[in-house]
Parts: structure tokens; sequence; C-alpha cells
């Protein structure tokens, strides 16, 4: 059954903004920039919470700074027989940042960080390894734009 989307009004709109920039942001800050109480603004991110618009709170690590300087977008051709147990496999890998089962050729699309092209290189032949793994596509990102 496709759930409906919850009903968002500017206001909504302009909380999940700020929030996404800064997630650390008070209500008072956002209650201040919106015109609203520190109440209110609680009130409307619990909604947003209950509401399940909003999934978690996170955080954006600098991957430079965690000693990942290559960031590259993957892409896996797989067996449709074997789908799960490549997603199982891949959700184990420590450089497999994010991962979504798309349309197409690829199966399987990620986003990979790695210290530097040759450890790149190993994440990819680890993956190619996977049972069930038809090809492996990678494009290296050259400089973050958003």
């Amino acid at each position: 059954m496709i759930e409906l989307v919850k009903y968002l009004d500017e206001v909504d709109k302009k909380i999940l903004s700020l929030l996404s920039q800064n997630a650390r942001m008070s209500y008072t800050e956002i209650g201040e920039k919106l015109g609203l109480s520190p109440s209110a603004v609680r009130k409307r991110i619990e909604r947003l919470i209950r509401d399940e618009i909003i999934e978690r709170f996170t955080i954006v690590l600098n991957p430079k700074k965690m000693g990942r300087s290559v960031t590259a977008i993957v892409t896996i051709s797989p067996s449709i027989r074997q789908i799960n147990a490549i997603t199982n496999a891949i959700r184990e890998m420590e450089e497999v940042v994010r991962a979504w089962e798309a349309t197409g050729k690829c199966g399987i699309i990620c986003i990979v960080e790695a210290r530097d092209l040759d450890h790149l290189r190993e994440v990819i032949d680890k993956i190619m390894e996977i049972r069930g793994v038809l090809a492996v596509d990678c494009c290296v990102a050259l400089r973050r734009l958003k």
C-alpha cells in the first residue's frame, strides 16, 4: 500500500530547510528566524518526527578529515537471483557509505569513500568478488558541489 505524503505547509518546509543545514539548531533559533515561539517550533518538529517526515537527525562527516580523500559513485549490475546477498555484503563494507537499489542495468548504486585510488581499486575488487555481481562501473568525484 502506498502511503500518501503528509501535507507540509511553508513553515514546515522552512523548518526542514533550516534543520537540513544544521540539525543542531535550537527551537529558539528556528523560532527567531521564522517568527515563531520555541514551543510552536518544538510541536511542529515533533509532528514531523511522528509523521516520519523526519526520519533521523544526523551529521555530515568530512571524508578528507576522516582519511578518505577519494569519493566515487560505483554502480553494480547484479544477478537478480543474488541481489539480497549482494546488498547484504555491501552493507557490511565500511567504505560504502550509501547505497540504493536502482532500475536499469545498474541495479545497485553506491557512494564509496576511499583513502586513495589504490584503496578504491581494492574496494572495487572486493565488490567484484561478491557472488552474483555481473559488472561494476565507477566514476570518481572530482569535487563536491553541494
